[in-house]
């Protein structure tokens, strides 16, 4: 463990992977006027809601190790997060919201558009991205 490598974060992050993957496909089961009408795979979903959390830990964990082997440089933090999270999340943000505005479900309003991007609002799931964002700003 000299070399500061964690053999085991590998196997713990894709499992963690494998359980927010299991949280997307056990959701096509679900009905909003029956919820879930097959309890394990009520519990399947329910379990692997914890793969996200425990994403977001070891990432955590991860960055701050790396932080304190190699020093901080706020330009390369700041390269980096842009390029694997900011970018995406804008991207995926707008694809949601066009789609949207096609099907005629969103209006699209100066307004509207913050609070879509400050607020992770213009999907779902995009909200832990906006998480995401705040604890890098938190973590500077």
């Amino acid at each position: 463990m000299k070399s500061g490598y964690f053999v085991e974060i590998p196997f713990v992050r894709a499992i963690a992977c494998l359980m927010i993957v299991f949280v997307h496909v056990t959701a096509v089961a679900y009905s909003r006027t029956e919820g879930f009408s097959y309890g394990p795979n009520l519990f399947v979903n329910q379990f692997s809601r914890l793969g996200t959390p425990v994403f977001a830990v070891i990432s955590a964990f991860l960055l701050f190790s790396s932080v304190k082997k190699r020093g901080f440089k706020l330009r390369q933090f700041l390269l980096s997060r842009t390029s694997k999270v900011v970018a995406p999340f804008a991207v995926w943000t707008i694809v949601y919201l066009t789609v949207d505005w096609f099907a005629g479900e969103v209006v699209l309003g100066g307004r509207q558009m913050a609070g879509y991007f400050v607020l992770g609002t213009g999907y779902y799931h995009l909200y832990f991205m906006v998480t995401v964002i705040q604890f890098y700003i938190f973590f500077r």
